[in-house]
């Protein structure tokens, strides 16, 4: 997680990615001498040097960013760490109660119980939890539904691509009848208008399909 606060002093203006690895390497447990050749050697503080005019980075220095950006950054890992254990153990909940773990309002609310029924001492985790579980399981049957729905959705499609194919079979069908019929072609060739001309052949299979 990025930390984002802004910092003053000389190593606070260094690049993210250079605080990071400084911050790493104290974790490490580099000694100060060490650490601060290390930094005052780079180009990224090289830069820094120049652009601001300021000298090395020296004993001090680094014992005031212990106090302030290397605390924050200890901070800032823990409570990833511990958003990241918290998503291993909502994937886990959801998996185990038959949901879906993809679903990211199903983690949220697992995560959400996590942290209410760990809280000691909260009058209220129990009804929280049990409302966090309820949410849990609409988010679910919630998901199901448009599931069902989607489905449904796709067999109306197939069943209406079945019956327009039937249709065209169909259409085919009686225009090779009628192509091969004499009267038919007469009324096609005749100088009617097209609207004249449907009448009549409507009529004309009316009749047809009266006298089979």
């Amino acid at each position: 997680m990025p930390n984002t606060r802004a910092y003053r002093s000389k190593i606070g203006r260094l690049p993210f990615a250079l605080r990071n690895e400084l911050n790493e390497r104290i974790r490490d447990g580099a000694n100060g001498p060490e650490t601060l050749a290390w930094l005052n050697a780079t180009p990224e503080y090289r830069r820094v040097m120049r652009a601001d005019r300021c000298g090395a980075v020296n004993a001090q220095n680094l014992t005031e960013w212990r106090a302030s950006g290397y605390k924050d950054w200890l901070d800032d890992q823990a409570q990833a760490d511990r958003i990241r254990k918290a998503a291993d153990v909502a994937s886990a909940i959801t998996l185990a109660s038959g949901c879906d773990p993809s679903t990211v309002a199903a983690r949220i609310a697992a995560a959400s119980l996590i942290e209410m029924v760990t809280t000691p001492d909260d009058p209220k985790a129990l009804s929280e939890a049990a409302r966090a579980i309820a949410s849990l399981r609409n988010t679910e049957l919630g998901a199901e539904k448009n599931k069902i729905a989607k489905q449904r959705q796709s067999l109306d499609s197939e069943r209406l691509a079945l019956e327009r194919d039937k249709f065209r079979r169909q259409t085919c069908e009686i225009f090779l009848k009628w192509a091969r019929d004499n009267r038919a072609l007469e009324i096609v060739d005749s100088k009617k208008s097209n609207d004249e001309k449907i009448k009549a052949l409507l009529k004309y299979m009316d009749n047809e399909e009266a006298t089979a």
